[in-house]
């Protein structure tokens, strides 16, 4: 059985957010008030976001930025992720899972922007609707996989790794102080990501030396 890191995209590998005031731009709305809102990673309401009087507008403005062509070339999340990857690939699978879109357009833009800034370090993608749960996703690669961590930018679906019963943290990478309330585990940046799994091979190891 592979030894595997599974991990959202939005807020852990990419940055999300900082393709939108360019998309607002290009659909004729201002952007302007959201200069101070997208530093770091912060949770902005969809409403907010798009300039969009209601939720069913959102949602529609949501769907046409994740099939534009801003969703091909997001910047990482953290720099430098890039290497941590890289090498971390070298030994595990590294399977992305990302309530994100089920538009194959999007998807490609999506799978193309990974490849972009990661190469060949992700070994697989799963693309679930926007806000799905990813209890059951996570569920399934837990039999299929020996899943070592689960990482989420959000809480709630730090615990949807927890409820599929793999080792979940929240990667708080970038948030503003009071964001990462402290109530689940956290990963303050990839290289933490390494520390992890490095320990659990180790005591992995351990284990299997006593005969556990």
């Amino acid at each position: 059985m592979k030894k595997t890191l599974l991990t959202d995209c939005d807020g852990v590998l990419l940055n999300w957010l900082s393709g939108v005031p360019a998309f607002l731009e290009d659909q004729g709305q201002d952007s302007s008030h959201l200069k101070a809102r997208l530093e770091g990673n912060q949770f902005v309401p969809i409403e907010e976001l798009f300039v969009a009087d209601d939720t069913d507008g959102a949602l529609a403005r949501l769907g046409a930025y994740h099939s534009s062509d801003h969703l091909k070339s997001l910047p990482v999340m953290e720099p430098g992720s890039e290497a941590s990857l890289k090498r971390l690939s070298d030994e595990y699978e590294i399977i992305v899972v990302t309530s994100f879109s089920e538009d194959p357009i999007a998807q490609q833009n999506r799978a193309d922007n990974l490849e972009l800034r990661y190469g060949d370090s992700i070994s697989d993608l799963v693309c679930l609707a926007p806000f799905a749960d990813k209890t059951e996703a996570l569920r399934k690669l837990a039999r299929s996989r020996d899943a070592y961590i689960w990482l989420d930018d959000q809480i709630k679906h730090v615990y949807h790794g927890h409820n599929a019963g793999i080792p979940s943290y929240q990667f708080s990478y970038g948030m503003a102080c009071g964001q990462n309330t402290g109530e689940v585990p956290e990963l303050a940046s990839w290289a933490e990501v390494e520390e992890i799994m490095a320990l659990t091979d180790s005591m992995r190891r351990q284990a299997r030396s006593r005969g556990f």
